[in-house]
């Protein structure tokens, strides 16, 4: 059950993360399927092994981070994708979508990647906080959450 713990953080448990995943499975499955899931590390690990193990299909991994962990800083890309994607339909997904700077980043490295190795690739989200890109699917937090600080399971702390 999702609860506000200090009045701006809204902590997420493992049953919500499943309940987001298994929306994001069925949205999927109301088009094509990936070929290939791609994991924004470090929130959007556990959702893809979950995506790549209900599909069946390959998972791989593009780690980015902000410098210094700093809020506002501008993303780098610490590992990069080492999969196969030519000619396949890509998801990417990560763990919450707010301002949309790490997708920004993710989307230009993938971008041109897939201008070296023709691809499909689709974007993905656990939820989000912002009004989402075209053809990005997730879960759309509740007005009640949009203001808080979303943390989630394996992000551990103490939050009581």
């Amino acid at each position: 059950m999702i609860t506000l713990v200090e009045r701006k953080k809204c902590a997420y448990t493992w049953g919500d993360v499943d309940d987001f995943v298994t929306e994001l499975i069925m949205q999927i499955e109301e088009g094509l399927p990936p070929e290939i899931i791609i994991g924004v590390l470090r929130g959007g690990a556990y959702p893809a092994m979950r995506l790549a193990k209900e599909f069946e299909i390959p998972i791989d991994y593009i780690g980015v981070k902000r410098y210094n962990q700093q809020v506002g800083k501008e993303p780098s890309c610490y590992y990069y994708p080492q999969i196969n994607m030519h000619n396949k339909s890509v998801l990417v997904i990560d763990d919450i979508y707010d301002k949309g700077d790490t997708y920004a980043y993710v989307k230009e490295i993938m971008e041109e990647s897939r201008m070296n190795v023709p691809c499909s690739i689709n974007y993905g989200f656990l939820t989000t906080k912002r009004t989402k890109p075209e053809h990005v699917i997730g879960h759309s937090i509740p007005v009640h959450e949009l203001h808080s600080w979303m943390v989630f399971p394996w992000e551990g702390g103490d939050f009581g």
